[in-house]
């Protein structure tokens, strides 16, 4: 299970669902994804409850590097952002 890593390091942001602010936690990066196409480089997104203690409740994965995941310091991002 990928959110079991002890190397992932997960940080709260808030995010817009359904209407209404929910605090998450996120856990991002960037590695590469085989397939058919060949290997390429993808960003991964783990969103998960606050205080956790193992697993997430969503994982994304995006080939748009450029892409920003929602961030606590900047503007709150809606979750179509992210599809």
């Amino acid at each position: 299970m990928l959110a079991a890593l002890t190397r992932v390091r997960w940080r709260q942001a808030t995010v817009v669902g359904d209407g209404q602010r929910h605090t998450v936690e996120l856990a991002v990066w960037r590695c590469v994804w085989y397939g058919v196409f060949g290997a390429r480089p993808v960003q991964v997104v783990l969103v998960r409850t606050p205080g956790a203690p193992d697993g997430d409740d969503l994982a994304l994965v995006a080939t748009d590097l450029a892409a920003t995941p929602p961030s606590s310091s900047g503007g709150t991002p809606t979750a179509g952002a992210w599809r």
